[in-house]
């Protein structure tokens, strides 16, 4: 019994923090394109059971805003839809989204982020969804206007220039 209360109390703090986080959803229009980045739960799991399981929260942005989001899976023959809209580069399917620190996962998050923001096709993508992130950390990003923010998580507007 005590397992089960224990259990029940913490989905319901997983449902009070993904509530939080798709607040952000309030500011992207029904069909965007959004590139998410979420950290890497690396040896997470050995010091704490509970693993913040972000990494494909922004799926939601499908069915709350028929948007386009870079972290689906493709698998062939496992959709019945094509991702297209960032077609031809390496922004179109799982695990695009998860940042690694480096080294070996002990490192901070912060300078992987901004090391991969370059790469991003801002031609084919109009937001930026930092989930999981240390945001009173977080540095400037350039060419990114924000829009939403709570205590670990963010979405940007973003232009087509860096």
């Amino acid at each position: 019994m005590t397992r089960l209360g224990l259990m029940s109390a913490g989905y319901a703090q997983y449902d009070r923090d993904f509530a939080r986080h798709l607040r952000a959803l309030d500011h992207v229009p029904p069909g965007a394109s959004i590139f998410t980045f979420t950290p890497d739960n690396c040896h997470a799991a050995q010091i704490d059971w509970r693993l913040p399981r972000l990494n494909h929260l922004d799926g939601f942005a499908i069915v709350r805003r028929d948007a386009f989001v870079n972290s689906q899976f493709i698998i062939p023959g496992g959709q019945l839809l094509g991702a297209l809209r960032a077609r031809g580069t390496k922004f179109n399917s799982d695990p695009s989204q998860v940042i690694t620190p480096q080294p070996d996962c002990d490192g901070p998050l912060w300078p992987e982020v901004m090391k991969r923001l370059p790469e991003i096709p801002r031609d084919r993508f109009d937001y930026l969804w930092l989930v999981g992130f240390d945001m009173a950390q977080a540095p400037k990003i350039p060419g990114a206007e924000p829009l939403y923010a709570d205590e670990d998580s963010s979405l940007y507007r973003l232009s087509s220039k860096n």
